[in-house]
């Protein structure tokens, strides 16, 4: 179970910095809108991922019989929140 969450964080992770990378780098050097496709895409598979990692935090310290540490915990929780928000923000804007 805990393999399976620390997949899932690497996942929204990688996802988050795609999603910053064409945000911030792609508009300097090209305007099309394939990119814009890209960053949306990356922003709803990480927020479908960080949802997923979200739900299994309190799977994972059932699960364990040591806690995950606090610092990892909350790394994730962040982590996984950023694209939910930034998904959220983006359709009400």
């Amino acid at each position: 179970m805990t393999v399976g969450w620390t997949v899932c964080l690497t996942g929204v992770l990688l996802c988050d910095l795609v999603a910053v990378m064409v945000h911030l780098v792609v508009p300097l050097f090209s305007d099309g809108i394939h990119w814009q496709v890209l960053e949306s895409l990356m922003l709803f598979s990480g927020s479908l991922i960080g949802l997923f990692c979200l739900i299994l935090i309190p799977v994972v310290y059932r699960v364990r019989r040591v806690p995950p540490p606090i610092g990892i915990v909350m790394f994730a929780i962040l982590i996984s929140i950023a694209p939910i928000v930034a998904f959220i923000s983006r359709i009400l804007m």
